[in-house]
């Protein structure tokens, strides 16, 4: 595979009133650096954790039928990095965005059945097989955020877009922590 001829944009939340901190964009940046050092076009996209954000960023990611997105999170509920193998139409947000937008039991998109698996066409699993317990493939993310966008990203793929991948990664702080 020769990722040279792609434009990867790696996306990730930036610390906010929702994002606690910063693990997301701090890796983010990383995995730019040294995907630009092995000649590959990428770009870093650090967003608000904002549906409207999310939307933005889709309009101006779609214009390039050869990107590939990496979508990067960080959460307090995991202790291993989880590669998410689809995402749900559907939304359920247990908190509101920095807008204050909350939407619950809405469809991203009219023409699917409510809470259908959007799957991942790409074979996540043979990819991270020979990484054996360094990854694990988790099935059920949050109905948040970044659900939201790896939807319209997934959807987009073959068409739009070249591929996406949601990597979920263990946040640096606790936040039960005083």
């Amino acid at each position: 595979f020769d990722y040279t001829k792609y434009k990867v944009y790696v996306v990730a939340y930036t610390k906010d009133e929702i994002s606690y901190d910063d693990t997301s964009s701090s890796l983010a940046e990383n995995i730019v650096y040294k995907l630009i050092e092995r000649g590959c076009n990428a770009l870093y996209f650090p967003i608000s954790s904002s549906i409207a954000d999310s939307k933005d960023l889709f309009k101006l990611i779609q214009k390039d039928p050869k990107a590939l997105m990496v979508l990067i999170g960080a959460t307090t509920t995991t202790r291993k990095i989880k590669i998410i193998n689809e995402a749900f139409n559907e939304t359920n947000f247990m908190i509101s965005d920095i807008n204050g937008e909350a939407p619950v039991g809405e469809k991203i998109f009219n023409e699917l059945e409510y809470g259908e698996i959007i799957p991942n066409p790409i074979d996540i699993e043979s990819i991270i097989s020979s990484y054996e317990n360094s990854f694990s493939i988790y099935h059920d993310q949050d109905r948040f955020l970044f659900n939201y966008l790896y939807a319209q990203c997934l959807k987009a793929i073959g068409n739009v877009i070249g591929g996406c991948v949601f990597i979920q990664v263990p946040s640096f702080i606790d936040i039960n922590c005083p």
